[in-house]
């Protein structure tokens, strides 16, 4: 008879799958492949979510995010919380739980090019814009470095 030592494989959650009822805590933030990390979140207000669209904090004191800028429940200085990433089928809507990406390489919205640093745009919902602000200035909530014109490397989100 052989004995078994160590934990067995870890079962990961589904990160594609948003849902209506909380599944685990908010915050929660797991480690996916290839060095991209995922934090769960509430997603609020009523624009509609796309992948690529930059989140912020909605609250100061929960997980809830929003991808409005024009109102909502968007909070002053534009945190970043992380970047929508499911695919058409799967993004979230007003009210759901589910998963943002908030760290490693991502498809985020915007206009920029590579070597740009990145911060979420003032009026327009979801997408990114260039900072004026170098890379060391935090305060100014640059989020990501342009790789190219369509991939950022997120920084500072966990």
């Amino acid at each position: 008879m052989t004995s078994q030592t160590g934990n067995g494989p870890a079962v990961a959650p589904n990160l594609d799958i948003c849902t209506s009822t909380q599944q685990m805590e908010l915050g929660t933030v797991v480690q996916g492949p290839a060095g991209k990390s995922y934090r769960y979140v509430k997603f609020l207000d009523a624009v509609a979510y796309v992948a690529g669209h930059v989140v912020t904090r909605a609250s100061a004191t929960d997980w809830h995010v929003t991808n409005d800028r024009a109102g909502g429940s968007a909070i002053a200085g534009h945190e970043v919380v992380g970047v929508v990433f499911q695919s058409a089928a799967n993004v979230p809507t007003v009210g759901q739980f589910g998963w943002v990406q908030c760290g490693g390489l991502a498809a985020v919205a915007g206009t920029y090019a590579a070597g740009n640093q990145l911060i979420p745009h003032a009026t327009v919902d979801g997408t990114a814009v260039i900072s004026a602000y170098s890379a060391a200035d935090v305060s100014f909530n640059i989020f990501g470095n342009a790789l190219s014109a369509s991939l950022v490397r997120l920084k500072g989100l966990n």
